[in-house]
């Protein structure tokens, strides 16, 4: 086990270090004070502990997140262009209604004014 102040390896039943247990004596507080106590990096497991991200690996990841927003807007683009293409050809299209005038026939009807 180890000191839970310094880190040097003590017995078992015991928290402090005779070191720190002198210290502590020297600047006593009451039972009551909560103590926090940060751990010492060398004496934590490494799966306990995360590492710090080396240089290399933050530009990598940099690189990627760089990549896929370049990617998402080229194809955000692209959808846009297309819609707008739709959007003009729907525009310009011809009217499948006859125009006005297209639909009446003409006829002559002739009277005959002999008819008594």
């Amino acid at each position: 086990m180890h000191c839970l102040k310094c880190g040097t390896e003590i017995e078992s039943p015991h928290v402090f270090c005779e070191t720190c247990l002198e210290k502590m004596k020297q600047n006593p507080v009451s039972r009551e004070t909560p103590l926090i106590l940060q751990p010492h990096p060398e004496y934590t497991l490494m799966s306990d502990r995360k590492r710090a991200p080396k240089t290399e690996e933050l530009l990598i990841k940099s690189q990627r997140h760089c990549k896929r927003l370049k990617t998402t807007c080229v194809i955000m683009a692209m959808i846009c262009i297309c819609l707008i293409l739709l959007l003009f050809l729907w525009k310009t299209k011809p009217s499948q209604k006859p125009a006005i005038g297209q639909n009446y026939v003409a006829e002559v009807i002739v009277q005959d004014d002999n008819r008594n």
